[in-house]
């Protein structure tokens, strides 16, 4: 009976999923890529929403990237996982997500990449873009305010 159980910690040891698997996973081109049209400021502040939505219980900030993690729970060993974030123009951002099984015979998964940007895309939809102002008539010059309406003045015959 202790032999068994040493060999199932054994097996649950190195099959331990950690940090340095996803990034190691994302370096070698892994994950799921997705570019989305919204400038990276707002899809930097819709990541870590998003990451929690998808079934993240904790996430941290990094230079270069949000690390998830879920805890262990009555069907799953928990994942790892991080979202990389890459501006490829003013309004185009493409982002990557990699997510691992802490225990890789883990059937059930609290999170995936796919769920990860199905919700950022939903709360990126959700977001309205600030209007662009157009430009003055005269650039650096003051703009004059629009002409008033002309007054209503009924037709002929009508009164």
């Amino acid at each position: 009976m202790r032999r068994a159980a040493a060999l199932s910690l054994l097996f649950v040891a190195t099959g331990c999923a950690s940090m340095s698997d996803v990034l190691a996973e994302r370096d070698r081109g892994g994950g799921v890529v997705r570019s989305y049209a919204a400038p990276a400021q707002l899809v930097h502040a819709e990541a870590r929403p998003a990451l929690l939505e998808a079934g993240a219980d904790e996430v941290t900030e990094h230079r270069e990237y949000f690390a998830a993690e879920s805890g262990m729970s009555l069907f799953s060993m928990g994942a790892v996982g991080a979202l990389f974030l890459e501006p490829t123009g003013p309004y185009e951002t493409r982002v990557t997500v990699v997510v691992k099984r802490r225990v890789a015979t883990s059937i059930v998964i609290p999170f995936d990449e796919d769920d990860v940007h199905r919700r950022l895309a939903t709360r990126l939809s959700r977001r309205a873009l600030a209007p662009v102002p157009a430009p003055s008539a005269r650039p650096g010059g003051p703009v004059s305010p629009p002409p008033p309406p002309p007054a209503f003045t009924p037709p002929p015959g009508t009164i």
